[in-house]
Protein backbone atom coordinates (compact mmCIF):
# COMPACT_ATOMS: atom_id res chain seq x y z
CA UNK A 1 0.00 0.00 0.00
CA UNK A 2 2.69 2.47 0.85
CA UNK A 3 4.89 1.74 -2.00
CA UNK A 4 2.20 2.35 -4.64
CA UNK A 5 1.79 5.79 -2.75
CA UNK A 6 5.16 6.64 -3.27
CA UNK A 7 4.76 6.02 -6.94
CA UNK A 8 2.12 8.08 -7.56
CA UNK A 9 3.91 10.98 -6.14
CA UNK A 10 6.67 10.07 -8.31
CA UNK A 11 4.78 10.70 -11.28
CA UNK A 12 3.13 14.18 -9.64
CA UNK A 13 6.50 15.70 -9.19
CA UNK A 14 7.71 14.47 -13.02
CA UNK A 15 4.80 15.68 -14.65
CA UNK A 16 5.36 19.16 -13.10
CA UNK A 17 8.55 19.62 -13.78
CA UNK A 18 7.75 19.18 -17.47
CA UNK A 19 4.96 22.06 -17.01
CA UNK A 20 7.70 24.26 -15.63
CA UNK A 21 10.10 23.19 -18.51
CA UNK A 22 7.30 24.64 -21.11
CA UNK A 23 6.72 27.61 -19.45
CA UNK A 24 10.22 28.18 -19.65
CA UNK A 25 9.90 27.64 -22.60
CA UNK A 26 7.06 30.11 -23.63
CA UNK A 27 8.57 32.98 -21.95
CA UNK A 28 11.82 32.28 -24.29
CA UNK A 29 9.86 32.79 -27.50
CA UNK A 30 7.85 35.83 -26.31
CA UNK A 31 8.48 38.98 -28.00
CA UNK A 32 9.79 42.02 -25.61
CA UNK A 33 6.48 43.55 -26.86
CA UNK A 34 4.16 41.65 -25.24
CA UNK A 35 6.69 41.15 -22.11
CA UNK A 36 4.05 42.38 -19.59
CA UNK A 37 0.62 40.22 -21.32
CA UNK A 38 3.43 37.25 -20.84
CA UNK A 39 4.19 37.50 -17.66
CA UNK A 40 0.96 38.33 -16.65
CA UNK A 41 0.14 34.94 -18.33
CA UNK A 42 2.81 32.72 -17.09
CA UNK A 43 1.88 34.62 -13.29
CA UNK A 44 -1.54 32.83 -14.12
CA UNK A 45 -0.05 30.14 -15.33
CA UNK A 46 2.17 28.98 -12.74
CA UNK A 47 -0.32 29.57 -9.72
CA UNK A 48 -2.50 27.50 -11.61
CA UNK A 49 -0.15 25.02 -11.83
CA UNK A 50 1.15 25.48 -8.33
CA UNK A 51 -2.47 24.73 -7.06
CA UNK A 52 -3.00 21.78 -8.96
CA UNK A 53 0.52 20.55 -7.74
CA UNK A 54 -0.61 21.03 -4.31
CA UNK A 55 -4.13 19.10 -4.77
CA UNK A 56 -1.78 16.61 -6.61
CA UNK A 57 0.12 15.96 -3.35
CA UNK A 58 -2.22 15.79 -1.08
CA UNK A 59 -3.87 13.40 -2.93
CA UNK A 60 -0.84 11.25 -3.09
CA UNK A 61 -0.25 11.45 0.49
CA UNK A 62 -4.09 9.81 1.34
CA UNK A 63 -4.01 6.15 1.22
CA UNK A 64 -5.73 4.03 -1.54
CA UNK A 65 -8.53 2.87 -1.07
CA UNK A 66 -9.68 -0.48 -0.70
CA UNK A 67 -11.43 -1.74 -4.12
CA UNK A 68 -14.96 -1.62 -4.22
CA UNK A 69 -16.62 -4.78 -3.12
CA UNK A 70 -17.94 -5.88 -6.66
CA UNK A 71 -14.33 -5.64 -7.64
CA UNK A 72 -12.46 -9.07 -8.50
CA UNK A 73 -11.10 -10.29 -5.15
CA UNK A 74 -7.29 -10.81 -5.66
CA UNK A 75 -5.65 -14.03 -6.69
CA UNK A 76 -4.70 -16.13 -3.03
CA UNK A 77 -1.00 -15.56 -3.66
CA UNK A 78 -1.91 -11.51 -3.64
CA UNK A 79 -3.71 -12.03 -0.27
CA UNK A 80 -1.40 -11.40 3.03
CA UNK A 81 -1.30 -13.71 5.59
CA UNK A 82 -2.74 -13.94 9.31
CA UNK A 83 -3.33 -15.43 11.51
CA UNK A 84 -7.11 -15.58 12.76
CA UNK A 85 -7.83 -15.38 16.17
CA UNK A 86 -11.07 -16.71 17.92
CA UNK A 87 -13.98 -15.55 17.99
CA UNK A 88 -15.77 -14.54 21.96
CA UNK A 89 -19.67 -14.35 21.92
CA UNK A 90 -20.89 -12.54 25.35
CA UNK A 91 -23.60 -14.78 26.98
CA UNK A 92 -27.13 -13.04 26.87
CA UNK A 93 -27.73 -12.23 30.25
CA UNK A 94 -30.05 -14.71 32.60
CA UNK A 95 -32.17 -13.90 35.20
CA UNK A 96 -31.11 -14.79 38.15
CA UNK A 97 -31.68 -18.52 39.36
CA UNK A 98 -35.45 -18.30 41.52
CA UNK A 99 -34.01 -19.10 45.74
CA UNK A 100 -34.32 -22.31 46.84
CA UNK A 101 -37.57 -22.97 49.09
CA UNK A 102 -36.03 -24.47 52.61
CA UNK A 103 -36.82 -28.02 53.28
CA UNK A 104 -40.57 -28.07 54.25
CA UNK A 105 -40.27 -29.38 58.20
CA UNK A 106 -41.15 -32.69 58.98
CA UNK A 107 -43.52 -33.29 61.87
CA UNK A 108 -42.22 -35.30 64.63
CA UNK A 109 -43.26 -39.04 64.35
CA UNK A 110 -43.49 -39.36 68.27
CA UNK A 111 -46.62 -38.67 70.18
CA UNK A 112 -47.00 -35.33 72.46
CA UNK A 113 -46.22 -35.37 75.81
CA UNK A 114 -48.36 -36.50 77.73
CA UNK A 115 -50.34 -33.81 79.83
CA UNK A 116 -49.22 -35.07 83.58
CA UNK A 117 -51.64 -32.95 85.21
CA UNK A 118 -54.70 -33.98 83.47
CA UNK A 119 -53.55 -37.07 84.30
CA UNK A 120 -52.82 -37.17 87.99
CA UNK A 121 -56.27 -35.23 88.31
CA UNK A 122 -58.10 -38.59 87.01
CA UNK A 123 -56.08 -41.11 88.73
CA UNK A 124 -57.19 -43.97 90.57
CA UNK A 125 -56.23 -43.48 94.15
CA UNK A 126 -56.29 -46.41 97.18
CA UNK A 127 -55.86 -44.97 100.77
CA UNK A 128 -55.63 -46.37 104.00
CA UNK A 129 -55.38 -44.14 106.80
CA UNK A 130 -55.28 -45.78 110.24
CA UNK A 131 -55.10 -42.64 112.52
CA UNK A 132 -59.11 -42.46 111.23
CA UNK A 133 -60.09 -44.79 114.09
CA UNK A 134 -57.99 -43.24 116.62
CA UNK A 135 -60.02 -41.48 119.71
CA UNK A 136 -58.20 -38.43 119.89
CA UNK A 137 -56.44 -37.96 116.15
CA UNK A 138 -59.55 -39.48 114.18
CA UNK A 139 -60.73 -35.73 113.34
CA UNK A 140 -57.05 -34.49 112.32
CA UNK A 141 -56.82 -37.09 109.29
CA UNK A 142 -54.01 -35.36 107.21
CA UNK A 143 -53.62 -37.61 104.52
CA UNK A 144 -57.42 -37.12 103.92
CA UNK A 145 -57.14 -33.54 103.85
CA UNK A 146 -54.16 -33.42 101.58
CA UNK A 147 -55.80 -35.55 99.12
CA UNK A 148 -59.06 -33.44 99.04
CA UNK A 149 -56.84 -30.56 98.18
CA UNK A 150 -55.44 -32.04 95.18
CA UNK A 151 -59.20 -32.65 94.12
CA UNK A 152 -58.92 -35.93 91.77
CA UNK A 153 -62.01 -36.15 89.52
CA UNK A 154 -62.11 -38.57 86.86
CA UNK A 155 -60.75 -41.51 88.79
CA UNK A 156 -61.48 -44.00 91.42
CA UNK A 157 -60.11 -42.63 94.90
CA UNK A 158 -61.51 -45.16 97.51
CA UNK A 159 -60.44 -44.62 101.05
CA UNK A 160 -61.06 -47.22 103.48
CA UNK A 161 -59.82 -45.41 106.47
CA UNK A 162 -58.71 -47.91 108.70
CA UNK A 163 -60.26 -50.76 107.66
CA UNK A 164 -57.29 -52.95 106.97
CA UNK A 165 -59.37 -55.86 105.24
CA UNK A 166 -61.03 -53.20 102.87
CA UNK A 167 -57.59 -52.20 102.35
CA UNK A 168 -56.45 -55.95 101.67
CA UNK A 169 -59.42 -56.70 99.18
CA UNK A 170 -59.01 -53.47 96.61
CA UNK A 171 -54.98 -54.23 96.82
CA UNK A 172 -56.24 -57.56 95.43
CA UNK A 173 -58.92 -56.29 92.94
CA UNK A 174 -58.60 -55.89 89.77
CA UNK A 175 -58.42 -52.02 89.67
CA UNK A 176 -55.51 -50.37 88.01
CA UNK A 177 -54.66 -48.30 90.81
CA UNK A 178 -52.49 -45.57 89.91
CA UNK A 179 -51.37 -44.18 93.54
CA UNK A 180 -51.30 -46.33 96.79
CA UNK A 181 -50.98 -44.60 100.28
CA UNK A 182 -50.23 -46.80 103.69
CA UNK A 183 -50.12 -44.55 106.18
CA UNK A 184 -49.78 -46.77 109.31
CA UNK A 185 -49.62 -44.02 111.63
CA UNK A 186 -51.32 -45.58 114.57
CA UNK A 187 -48.48 -48.10 114.89
CA UNK A 188 -48.60 -51.90 113.58
CA UNK A 189 -51.17 -53.17 111.68
CA UNK A 190 -50.23 -52.69 108.58
CA UNK A 191 -46.99 -55.44 108.15
CA UNK A 192 -46.33 -58.99 106.81
CA UNK A 193 -48.70 -60.02 103.59
CA UNK A 194 -49.19 -56.05 102.78
CA UNK A 195 -45.77 -55.35 101.81
CA UNK A 196 -46.18 -58.20 99.60
CA UNK A 197 -48.78 -56.84 98.27
CA UNK A 198 -47.06 -53.55 97.46
CA UNK A 199 -44.06 -54.75 96.21
CA UNK A 200 -45.88 -56.45 93.48
CA UNK A 201 -47.53 -53.61 92.75
CA UNK A 202 -44.11 -51.05 92.65
CA UNK A 203 -42.99 -53.56 90.26
CA UNK A 204 -45.91 -52.60 87.90
CA UNK A 205 -45.09 -49.20 88.54
CA UNK A 206 -48.07 -47.70 90.15
CA UNK A 207 -46.91 -45.12 92.50
CA UNK A 208 -46.54 -45.71 96.52
CA UNK A 209 -46.74 -43.73 99.61
CA UNK A 210 -45.88 -45.62 102.58
CA UNK A 211 -46.02 -44.33 106.16
CA UNK A 212 -44.28 -46.55 108.93
CA UNK A 213 -42.82 -45.74 112.50
CA UNK A 214 -42.13 -49.80 113.13
CA UNK A 215 -39.75 -51.04 110.37
CA UNK A 216 -37.42 -51.83 113.66
CA UNK A 217 -39.73 -54.59 114.32
CA UNK A 218 -40.17 -56.15 110.78
CA UNK A 219 -36.94 -55.66 109.05
CA UNK A 220 -36.21 -59.11 108.46
CA UNK A 221 -40.07 -60.07 107.39
CA UNK A 222 -42.21 -59.74 104.75
CA UNK A 223 -40.95 -56.16 104.18
CA UNK A 224 -37.75 -57.17 103.51
CA UNK A 225 -38.41 -57.42 99.56
CA UNK A 226 -39.61 -53.83 99.64
CA UNK A 227 -36.73 -51.97 101.63
CA UNK A 228 -34.24 -53.98 99.08
CA UNK A 229 -35.53 -53.33 96.00
CA UNK A 230 -35.67 -49.61 96.88
CA UNK A 231 -32.33 -49.90 97.96
CA UNK A 232 -32.35 -49.23 102.06
CA UNK A 233 -32.17 -51.18 104.90
CA UNK A 234 -32.79 -50.66 108.50
CA UNK A 235 -30.46 -48.58 110.44
CA UNK A 236 -31.38 -48.11 114.00
CA UNK A 237 -34.61 -47.38 116.34
CA UNK A 238 -35.06 -44.10 116.91
CA UNK A 239 -36.35 -43.81 120.25
CA UNK A 240 -36.91 -40.65 122.80
CA UNK A 241 -35.20 -40.56 125.87
CA UNK A 242 -36.84 -39.47 129.68
CA UNK A 243 -36.50 -35.81 129.48
CA UNK A 244 -35.25 -35.40 125.89
CA UNK A 245 -34.85 -31.98 124.35
CA UNK A 246 -37.33 -31.14 121.49
CA UNK A 247 -35.10 -29.90 119.07
CA UNK A 248 -33.43 -32.87 118.71
CA UNK A 249 -36.12 -34.51 116.64
CA UNK A 250 -36.29 -32.10 114.47
CA UNK A 251 -35.98 -33.62 111.00
CA UNK A 252 -33.31 -31.85 108.36
CA UNK A 253 -34.47 -31.45 104.46
CA UNK A 254 -30.93 -32.87 102.96
CA UNK A 255 -31.96 -31.67 99.77
CA UNK A 256 -33.88 -28.22 99.86
CA UNK A 257 -33.87 -27.56 96.07
CA UNK A 258 -35.57 -31.25 95.51
CA UNK A 259 -39.11 -31.31 93.74
CA UNK A 260 -40.45 -32.65 96.45
CA UNK A 261 -40.44 -29.56 98.51
CA UNK A 262 -41.18 -27.39 96.20
CA UNK A 263 -44.09 -28.15 93.63
CA UNK A 264 -46.90 -27.28 94.44
CA UNK A 265 -45.92 -26.17 97.75
CA UNK A 266 -42.68 -24.59 98.89
CA UNK A 267 -40.95 -23.09 102.33
CA UNK A 268 -41.07 -26.09 104.10
CA UNK A 269 -40.01 -27.19 107.71
CA UNK A 270 -39.47 -29.93 109.81
CA UNK A 271 -37.65 -28.68 112.45
CA UNK A 272 -40.30 -27.44 115.11
CA UNK A 273 -42.06 -30.73 115.96
CA UNK A 274 -44.87 -30.87 118.04
CA UNK A 275 -44.57 -34.48 119.64
CA UNK A 276 -47.39 -36.46 119.95
CA UNK A 277 -45.86 -40.01 120.16
CA UNK A 278 -44.08 -39.83 123.13
CA UNK A 279 -42.29 -43.71 123.05
CA UNK A 280 -41.86 -43.86 119.73
CA UNK A 281 -39.93 -41.29 117.19
CA UNK A 282 -39.77 -43.87 114.14
CA UNK A 283 -36.95 -45.62 112.24
CA UNK A 284 -33.67 -44.40 110.82
CA UNK A 285 -32.87 -46.07 107.86
CA UNK A 286 -29.41 -46.20 105.79
CA UNK A 287 -28.32 -46.83 102.08
CA UNK A 288 -27.98 -50.73 100.90
CA UNK A 289 -26.76 -52.20 97.92
CA UNK A 290 -29.22 -51.99 95.05
CA UNK A 291 -32.09 -49.86 94.03
CA UNK A 292 -32.14 -46.50 93.47
CA UNK A 293 -33.24 -44.98 97.22
CA UNK A 294 -31.91 -41.63 98.40
CA UNK A 295 -32.52 -39.42 101.43
CA UNK A 296 -33.93 -36.68 100.70
CA UNK A 297 -34.79 -35.65 105.09
CA UNK A 298 -32.87 -36.93 107.98
CA UNK A 299 -31.12 -36.28 111.35
CA UNK A 300 -27.99 -35.05 110.36
CA UNK A 301 -27.97 -32.39 107.37
CA UNK A 302 -23.72 -33.98 106.71
CA UNK A 303 -25.84 -37.79 106.69
CA UNK A 304 -27.25 -38.38 103.24
CA UNK A 305 -26.27 -42.43 103.57
CA UNK A 306 -27.66 -42.92 107.08
CA UNK A 307 -29.49 -41.39 109.78
CA UNK A 308 -32.45 -41.35 106.78
CA UNK A 309 -36.28 -40.81 107.76
CA UNK A 310 -37.62 -39.60 104.07
CA UNK A 311 -36.92 -41.89 101.28
CA UNK A 312 -37.14 -41.79 98.08
CA UNK A 313 -36.76 -44.80 95.15
CA UNK A 314 -38.06 -46.67 92.81
CA UNK A 315 -37.46 -43.71 89.85
CA UNK A 316 -39.27 -41.41 92.33
CA UNK A 317 -42.22 -43.66 92.50
CA UNK A 318 -42.00 -45.10 95.98
CA UNK A 319 -41.62 -42.54 99.18
CA UNK A 320 -40.78 -44.75 102.66
CA UNK A 321 -41.43 -42.30 105.45
CA UNK A 322 -40.50 -43.30 108.80
CA UNK A 323 -41.75 -40.65 110.73
CA UNK A 324 -45.30 -40.34 112.40
CA UNK A 325 -47.55 -37.39 110.93
CA UNK A 326 -48.49 -36.03 113.49
CA UNK A 327 -45.44 -35.16 115.59
CA UNK A 328 -44.59 -31.90 113.30
CA UNK A 329 -46.84 -29.25 112.24
CA UNK A 330 -50.06 -29.65 110.60
CA UNK A 331 -49.08 -26.45 108.64
CA UNK A 332 -46.19 -28.60 107.31
CA UNK A 333 -47.12 -31.68 106.91
CA UNK A 334 -50.54 -31.55 104.75
CA UNK A 335 -48.47 -29.18 102.04
CA UNK A 336 -45.72 -31.92 102.33
CA UNK A 337 -48.44 -34.70 101.50
CA UNK A 338 -49.38 -32.76 98.67
CA UNK A 339 -45.96 -32.48 97.46
CA UNK A 340 -45.51 -36.41 98.06
CA UNK A 341 -48.54 -37.16 95.88
CA UNK A 342 -47.93 -35.17 93.05
CA UNK A 343 -44.64 -35.90 92.70
CA UNK A 344 -44.88 -40.06 92.70
CA UNK A 345 -47.78 -39.82 90.26
CA UNK A 346 -45.49 -37.57 88.20
CA UNK A 347 -43.33 -39.96 87.91
CA UNK A 348 -45.94 -42.61 87.87
CA UNK A 349 -47.15 -41.57 84.51
CA UNK A 350 -43.56 -40.87 83.19
CA UNK A 351 -42.80 -44.45 83.36
CA UNK A 352 -46.24 -45.73 81.80
CA UNK A 353 -47.13 -43.51 79.02
CA UNK A 354 -43.75 -43.84 77.60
Amino acid sequence: MRRKSLSHLYVVILTLLTLLLLACSVTSDTSSKGADQTQIAISIEQTTMAMQIQQLTQQALIPTQPPPTNTVPPTQAELPTYTPYPTYTIPAPTDPPPPVEPPTAVPPTTEPAPDIEALIKRSNVLIYEDIAGHWELGGDRRVSQAVNNIDFDGGRVINVNDAAGDFKEQLLSSTKWDLIIASSENRDTIQGEFYEYLINHAKDKTAIIAETWFVSEIAYGKISPFLSTCGVALQKDWQRSPGYDLLNYSIIILQPDHELFNNPNSGLSLVTPRIYWDDNAGDLLKLSAGGDAQFLAGVYPNRKTDYGLLTTCMEGRTIIMTFSTHDYRHDMMIPLWENMIRYTLKNHYLATQQ
